[in-house]
């Protein structure tokens, strides 16, 4: 049994019963199970019927796959971890998750959106997005998959035919507008993430963390990147296998399973409005970034000599459970710092391996447009010189017929009040 931490001190009566199901084939009555974990975790308990009593607005959607929320979560991002999410509007089901040390640069962000079209086989009908810089490049990919292919969906004898221009897929909008996926932040960091931020915090408050400092950054993601990573997945996976019960007050709500509701929704009630993608499209796009890897913080050398000092230390131990973590509240704490040590000894040695973490692949449009070059140009020296590259099929930094530029939709210091006919 792998040991992390309180993982499950913040969840909710829908969700405990999943997450014991799936992680420790423990077959409890809900009632009986939350009864236990009210006397476990009084203070929690509290905490969540404070936050989510509260009316909600309205938020309507024909179906999964018709609208896509994304948006980036920086609670963490003070420690170096960011994360970024996409949540099917209609089904509240995770589309995809990302924890690492590069989650909201445009081209982390792109990388990610193309692996989850690849790995569907379509896309969205629309992406919802908010002005932050990370979104130019994803839009201008939603875009150039909407050029390329026949937006069309057939549904109980209505034939729904999607429009050519940037508003016809694509919506920006501040974040308080974006309330799917803001609403599910809100949800993670009081059921899953909000101990870590915590204890990130008082490590840093304490002086025994400090994100300027190499030998820090190099620790904690060597020690808590994985763990921290995992947790948030499981988090999520409750989420998606979890009931959301029947609201009489909120009838438009759909409650089920969201992962069900997601693949296999009631078709005399919604349809599928996922648009399959041209895979040529895909592979232009995805060519510039081959060698951008988003998967890891840390350097390859890096991590091989972390691990084997965390081996030596007996992290592996801990881990995998074999061994108790005498600190609960602050796990690994002296693993983080031991191994803290044993990194300005190496750096002060001046031996090898030099010691580094992944830096985030920054730069936007301008950025893509040169690895863009620099792939075509690689590509047709493969070719030879008598086979000339195809052109480019990806399209960027021009105007749709109204005018809607890809380079301009990126507004971080102003507020649309547009819905782009968003069904509200």
């Amino acid at each position: 049994m792998t040991r992390r931490s309180n993982a499950i001190s913040g969840y909710g009566k829908s969700l405990l019963q999943p997450y014991l199901r799936q992680k420790k084939q423990l077959w409890v009555p809900r009632d009986p199970l939350f009864a236990m974990y009210k006397i476990m975790f009084p203070n929690e308990v509290e905490l969540r019927k404070r936050m989510f009593r509260r009316k909600k607005g309205q938020f309507l959607v024909p179906g999964p796959n018709y609208q896509w929320c994304i948006d980036g979560h920086d609670k963490l991002k003070a420690y170096g971890f960011e994360i970024y999410a996409a949540i099917d509007a209609y089904s509240r089901n995770i589309i995809w998750f990302y924890v690492g040390h590069t989650a909201t640069t445009a081209l982390s962000v792109l990388k990610q959106y193309l692996a989850a079209c690849d790995a569907y086989g379509f896309r969205p009908w629309y992406l919802q997005a908010d002005r932050g810089s990370e979104t130019p490049l994803i839009a201008a990919a939603h875009w150039n998959f909407v050029l390329a292919t026949d937006g069309r969906v057939e549904w109980h004898g209505q034939v729904f035919q999607q429009g050519k221009r940037l508003k016809d897929s694509y919506k920006a909008a501040p974040s308080t507008k974006n309330v799917k996926i803001e609403s599910w932040w809100e949800r993670m960091l009081h059921v899953s993430s909000r101990q870590w931020v915590d204890y990130f915090g008082e490590l840093a408050r304490d002086g025994d963390f400090d994100s300027d400092m190499l030998e820090d950054q190099i620790a904690i993601y060597a020690v808590f990147e994985d763990v921290l990573r995992q947790e948030l997945f499981d988090f999520v996976e409750a989420w998606n296998l979890h009931r959301i019960r029947l609201q009489k007050n909120r009838p438009h709500v759909i409650h089920g399973q969201p992962w069900m509701n997601y693949h296999y929704p009631d078709p005399d009630k919604a349809c599928n409005w996922g648009i399959p993608i041209d895979r040529s499209v895909l592979g232009e796009m995805e060519r510039p970034l081959a060698d951008i890897d988003i998967s890891t913080c840390l350097e390859p050398e890096t991590k091989n000599w972390c691990r084997q000092v965390l081996l030596e230390m007996g992290y592996d131990q801990v881990v995998l459970g074999t061994r108790q973590e005498p600190d609960k509240l602050r796990p690994f704490k002296r693993f983080y710092l031991g191994l803290r040590d044993r990194i300005i000894q190496h750096i002060e040695s001046g031996q090898q391996p030099v010691l580094a973490y992944r830096k985030a692949p920054t730069g936007g449009v301008a950025e893509y447009q040169a690895l863009l070059e620099r792939a075509n140009q690689a590509r047709g020296e493969e070719l030879g010189d008598g086979e000339p590259a195809e052109q480019p099929l990806v399209e960027l930094g021009f105007e749709d017929e109204e005018g809607n530029d890809i380079e301009e939709i990126s507004d971080d210091g102003e507020d649309s009040d547009s819905s782009n006919g968003e069904p509200e």
